[in-house]
C-alpha cells in the first residue's frame, strides 16, 4: 500500500496577504474624513427651492411628530396623576386604620396592665387568706386540744345519770338546772 504526498491544505495560507486583508478591514471600519467624504448631492445644491421644501417637510415632519409626543406624555401624565391620587388616598386610609389600631393597642394594653395590677393584688390577698386560715387552723387544734384537755381532767368528777328521757331542743344549760 502506498500513500500519495499530501496536497496544499486550506489552512495554509499566505501571511503576508493576511496582514493586509485585515489592515484594510481596520481602515474601512474608520470613519472617513470630511476630505474623503462625498460632497453634497449637486441637485440639492443647484436648486434652493427644493432644499427649502425639504426642510419644510422635515420640520413639519418633526412638529407633528413632538406634538404626537406632547399628547401621549400628557394621556400618560393624567393616567400618572389618578394612579398617584388613588395611591395617596389610600395611604391616608391606611394611615387612619393605623392610628385606630394603635389606640386599640394602647387601650388593650392599658387594660391588661389594670387586669395584671389586679391579678396581683388577689393573688396577695389569697396569700394572705392562706396565711391566716393556717393560723385559725392552728388557733383551732390548740383549743381542741385544750378542750379534750379539760374534758379528761373533769371526767373523773362527773356523774352519768342514765333513762332520763330527752326533751326537745335540749342543750347543756338546760341539763345543769
Amino acid at each position: 500500500m502506498q500513500r500519495t504526498p499530501p496536497g496544499k491544505s486550506s489552512s495554509e495560507a499566505d501571511i503576508n496577504k493576511t496582514f493586509l486583508d485585515e489592515g484594510e478591514k481596520i481602515r474601512n471600519s474608520k470613519r472617513l474624513r470630511s476630505s474623503n467624504s462625498p460632497r453634497l448631492d449637486s441637485s440639492l445644491t443647484s436648486n434652493p427651492s427644493e432644499l427649502t421644501s425639504f426642510k419644510q417637510d422635515l420640520m413639519n415632519m418633526l412638529n407633528s411628530w413632538k406634538d404626537d409626543q406632547d399628547r401621549r406624555l400628557t394621556v400618560w401624565k393624567t393616567e400618572q396623576d389618578a394612579t398617584l391620587t388613588g395611591l395617596a388616598r389610600d395611604v391616608l386610609s391606611l394611615k387612619a386604620d393605623i392610628a385606630v389600631l394603635q389606640k386599640s393597642s394602647l387601650e388593650i394594653d392599658s387594660g391588661l396592665s389594670f387586669i395584671n395590677k389586679m391579678y396581683e393584688d388577689a393573688n396577695v390577698r389569697v396569700v394572705a387568706l392562706e396565711t391566716a386560715k393556717k393560723e385559725y387552723q392552728d388557733c383551732i387544734r390548740k383549743l381542741e386540744k385544750r378542750i379534750d384537755d379539760f374534758q379528761q381532767q373533769s371526767r373523773p368528777s362527773t356523774l352519768e345519770i342514765r333513762n332520763v328521757p330527752t326533751r326537745q331542743d335540749e342543750n347543756p344549760t338546760d341539763l345543769s338546772e
